[in-house]
């Protein structure tokens, strides 16, 4: 355990402070605690919101933060500095997870016990599923722990959650010969030059070695201003198919509830499938927003009115308007859209 030593209380202006990040901590008897961490304090100080009180606390200086306390490790930012990615395990409850599968899968008309239906999407879009506003991944995206996660990357709270797709990968089958076979390719341009931006993927089942998971190559990364100069000033040249799939890459194997973030620096790809399950995954980021009321108005649109960001939209099998309600937000959902603020 560690000790806490309460000093005073103070006004909710304090965590205006752009230096205070929120966490989430799960105490004795299952409740769940908002803090703030004030980045810029030799020890950090806590704020805690409870029943609409806060008060600053402080670690003992005789100790370290809690390991708990911090998702992202320094070993986590090592690698992403250096391989351009990062593997956070546990973000996500398996039962979140587990039903986010079962509705993607219902999605594309799978049954993931009969593998006779596995191959019912369109192989055209490989994989992908043009699935935003089920219920269950607004579950995954307002859930406290993964806005905590992305809170860590940036420094600050203050975030807006992309609509983004998932994926269904059947194994490879001879009748679908193009179907989960890997690839490589970049969703920006490597040319641009700048520190890139943040991508992310949330499993939704345990995926293993040519199992269709995410695949990269941390070599290119490491050395992409000259990999960019030798092969990548052509006209022609396609970032999206820029014919490295031949090359050894790195595989990360994980299970169902894990968050793998990277840098859209990052050559990377879904590796084949050659197991004996589908590979089902759901990609989410979040980062600081524009101060744009159209972009709020816009984000609240395609929420309430269940259509993928424009975009988001082209897939085969894009339904202009998906069924059902619009998905239940939490505080934290209405906040990570834009209806809500944060202050």
């Amino acid at each position: 355990m560690f000790a806490l030593a309460l000093l005073n209380l103070h006004l909710i202006t304090l965590l205006n402070d752009p230096n205070l990040h929120l966490v989430h901590m799960r105490e004795a008897g299952g409740e769940i605690h908002q803090y703030y961490i004030c980045s810029t304090m030799k020890w950090p100080n806590l704020a805690r919101r409870s029943n609409r009180t806060f008060a600053l606390m402080s670690f003992v200086p005789r100790l370290r933060t809690p390991r708990f306390l911090r998702w992202i490790k320094d070993k986590d930012w090592q690698r992403f500095k250096s391989d351009g990615y990062m593997v956070i395990r546990d973000v996500i409850p398996t039962c979140l997870a587990t039903k986010a599968a079962l509705d993607i899968a219902a999605f594309v008309g799978a049954d993931i016990r009969d593998s006779t239906t596995w191959y019912r999407g369109s192989v055209e879009n490989n994989g992908m599923v043009a699935l935003h506003h089920a219920q269950s991944l607004w579950n995954i995206r307002q859930y406290p722990t993964l806005h905590q996660v992305f809170s860590e990357y940036w420094g600050t709270y203050k975030l807006m959650v992309d609509i983004n797709r998932c994926c269904f990968r059947p194994p490879c089958h001879p009748d679908w010969p193009t179907l989960s076979r890997g690839e490589i390719h970049w969703d920006t341009d490597p040319r641009t030059r700048g520190e890139g931006s943040l991508q992310g993927i949330v499993l939704l089942s345990d995926v293993g070695r040519d199992a269709g998971g995410f695949q990269c190559l941390p070599d290119v990364y490491q050395n992409l201003e000259t990999w960019v100069a030798e092969h990548a000033q052509r006209e022609d040249f396609d970032f999206f198919n820029p014919g490295l799939n031949d090359r050894k890459t790195l595989q990360i194997e994980g299970k169902a509830g894990d968050l793998i973030l990277w840098s859209t620096r990052l050559p990377h790809g879904p590796a084949p499938n050659h197991s004996t399950k589908p590979r089902i995954a759901a990609f989410v980021s979040m980062g600081p927003p524009l101060d744009s009321r159209e972009l709020r108005t816009q984000m609240k649109d395609w929420w309430s009115n269940k259509q993928a960001p424009v975009y988001w939209r082209g897939l085969r099998g894009q339904l202009e308007i998906e069924p059902g309600p619009p998905a239940k937000l939490t505080k934290l959902g209405m906040k990570l859209i834009g209806t809500l603020p944060w202050d």
